[in-house]
């Protein structure tokens, strides 16, 4: 053990997977029948399902007809009245894509169909999915909490569905620059939880069944690099600018571009990230003016059309009986002290089962040891093994005698109950950690913050703390550390005209040192003008208050987006702005004022050494609960630290901060 700020090593662990495997087994396979479905199905969504982003012929519903033609067959002579562009006599399925369409969109033709004179095509199965056209600001319809919005309207279709009949929908997929640890990426993840409790077996996970699945050709390059670095859908089966019917495969060292990408000579296949305007592009070519194609991170190319019918299609055959069961990807919250025989979690699944298993590798070679799964999908805790703190993706296989299918199952284990919140070191560009845009901090003029940082290189000026509103990134409150050490706390009253309600910089010499662990403890209240700054259990001068702004007002903290550790968070091939290179621990942000030259409130947080203390994340401090919370072990903080009884707190980490954090011992 060590106190802060005391020059030591750090004892640093790298980040262990979450659970044991035991010897090696022969390999298990999928194997699924020839697709056939004995009904006709309907597939309503938007531009995905539509077919935009890829050649025609090639969107994911006509795909499931042509593997029907060539597997068992499907019913033809299909009536399809969708409103829809497809609409017609179909074989199997009906495409009800219609592009631009947000959920109440497509809520309101389900509600057409199920009211007028085709009312008795409501009696099929259905594919429901949207969600892609809510979670962008400036369409009509849109709102910060578009998730629950989702989660109304597909609860409305669902329940004009007639004649007991089954269905599913497809979770929309989040743009590449939407990913975790970026803007919207925790509406993303709340979302997908949250309809999961909701639907259970019913909600369709493609993005993460497709970086399950990134080009089966390139075993490095920028497809890797999106799945397992980023979070993101693989390059390869996105769209293109311009439909192309063979997208390049992704095996070069992506390169890094000022703009639009020229260079002729590029290998094929090279993908280029313009840090200018944020966005990717795939060479095509060999030579020619068109031979670079912007890529289309919101659509599906061909391939990728494909890989969701092949994930749909074995949800229609487990529906039917016809297939082995299905089980979207799947994720489990759990501790490393949980009992023996409890049950820590349950695999959502359609279809019955007569095996199941659990795998550390993909490749079903060495079976999971300290956790079993039963027929029903339940798993529970083995009395083998070890389980350690960390994330780990683990593979379930579920059989019957039709086949027997594969499916990722992200494990979260976090620290047990009562040890003290975890520190971790940031190697390589840094992290972001971003929260949802409807969080209900609410607004007000006083705000207060405590957090454990370790600011190895200040000349990179990181923010620790960035509430933005509005697409430009306006601020509304931040804490940033300057390049000698000093805080600047810098506040906005965001009113109809803008005014700057706190500009305040500390004093000369009263920053923190590069390379010690500091706890910074603040407490502001802009009306009265006082401010209170504490590094460890020592006061510090916080120089004038408000500083160069106009004292008073009230700050719009609900209107803006959370970020923490960075200005910008890190954009696929772009590291992110004033990230903080070093290491953190517990964060906490209050909506009010609390007194740090209090010993008793300073002792909640740390012991006279610096060290965090064990504490229940969420519990007050002064009397005040925290509104964010990070406080916790490595498992708690990579799954997403939230309020249990706020969902709206939910903040969530870059998903590359899986390879880059390391927990300090």
């Amino acid at each position: 053990m060590f106190g802060l700020g005391l020059g030591l090593a750090d004892a640093a662990a790298v980040l262990r997977r979450g659970a044991d495997g035991g010897t090696v087994q022969a390999p298990l396979a999928v194997a699924r029948p020839p697709f056939a479905i004995a009904q006709p199905w309907n597939l309503w969504g938007d531009s995905t399902t539509f077919g935009v982003g890829a050649p025609g012929g090639s969107d994911y519903p006509q795909l499931l007809r042509t593997m029907a033609t060539t597997g068992g067959g499907a019913p033809a002579g299909v009536a399809c009245h969708l409103g829809a562009p497809n609409d017609g006599t179909r074989t199997g399925v009906c495409n009800g894509g219609v592009s631009a369409e947000n959920s109440a969109g497509i809520g309101a033709r389900v509600a057409t169909l199920a009211g007028g004179s085709n009312a008795a095509e409501m009696q099929r199965p259905q594919i429901f999915s949207g969600g892609l056209n809510n979670y962008n600001a400036g369409v009509p319809g849109w709102s910060r909490n578009w998730p629950a919005q989702v989660l109304s309207d597909l609860g409305l279709a669902a329940a004009r569905i007639g004649g007991g009949r089954d269905w599913f929908h497809i979770l929309a997929p989040s743009e590449d620059n939407r990913s975790d640890g970026m803007v919207e990426g925790a509406s993303h993840v709340h979302h997908r939880r949250a309809m999961t409790a909701a639907h259970d077996r019913r909600i369709l996970n493609f993005q993460r069944y497709a970086r399950d699945h990134p080009d089966p050709v390139a075993i490095s390059g920028y497809d890797i690099v999106q799945a397992g670095t980023n979070g993101a859908i693989p390059i390869s089966l996105r769209g293109t600018s311009t439909s192309v019917a063979t997208p390049a495969y992704c095996d070069a060292p992506p390169i890094v571009v000022a703009g639009v990408p020229t260079d002729l000579l590029q290998e094929d296949g090279q993908i280029a990230w313009n840090s200018t305007a944020l966005t990717v592009h795939r060479k095509l070519g060999a030579s020619g003016g068109g031979s670079w194609q912007a890529v289309d991170v919101k659509h599906f190319s061909a391939a990728g059309n494909a890989l969701m019918a092949r994930m749909v299609g074995d949800a229609m055959m487990a529906s039917e009986g016809t297939g082995p069961p299905f089980a979207s990807p799947c994720e489990l919250l759990t501790t490393v002290d949980v009992p023996v025989g409890a049950i820590v979690g349950r695999l959502p699944h359609t279809g019955t089962a007569t095996t199941m298993a659990l795998t550390v590798d993909r490749a079903g070679i060495v079976p999971l040891t300290t956790l079993a799964i039963a027929a029903d999908g339940a798993i529970t805790r083995t009395g083998a093994g070890t389980l350690m703190p960390g994330m780990q993706t683990v593979y379930a296989w579920t059989g019957n005698a039709a086949g027997t299918l594969r499916t990722p199952l992200d494990l979260y284990v976090d620290a047990a109950t009562g040890v003290p919140p975890a520190r971790f070191t940031v190697g390589g560009t840094g992290i972001a950690l971003y929260g949802r845009e409807s969080h209900g901090l609410p607004n007000g003029q006083q705000i207060a913050g405590a957090m454990l940082v370790r600011v190895d290189t200040l000349a990179t000026a990181p923010f620790l703390v960035n509430l933005t509103k509005g697409p430009g990134g306006q601020t509304s409150f931040a804490v940033k550390v300057l390049v000698d050490g000093r805080l600047s706390f810098v506040g906005n009253n965001n009113s109809a005209t803008t005014t700057l309600g706190v500009n305040l910089i500390m004093a000369t010499g009263q920053g923190i040192a590069a390379g010690a662990w500091t706890w910074i403890l603040f407490s502001l209240d802009f009306a009265a003008g006082t401010a209170s700054i504490w590094f460890n259990d020592t006061a510090r001068t916080p120089g004038a208050f408000p500083g160069s702004g106009a004292a008073g007002g009230s700050f719009n903290f609900s209107d803006t987006s959370p970020l923490f550790y960075a200005a910008r968070p890190p954009q696929q091939l772009d590291d992110g702005l004033n990230v903080l290179k070093g290491g953190f621990g517990p964060l906490l942000l209050f909506a009010g004022a609390i007194d740090w030259s209090i010993a008793a409130n300073r002792r909640a947080l740390f012991d006279t050494g610096g060290l965090p203390v064990a504490r229940m994340p969420f519990s007050p401090v002064a009397g005040v609960t925290p509104h964010f919370d990070t406080s916790g072990g490595i498992g708690r903080f990579l799954w997403g630290c939230a309020d249990p009884t706020n969902p709206q707190t939910l903040l969530v980490p870059s998903w590359r901060a899986r390879s880059l954090l390391a927990v300090v011992g």
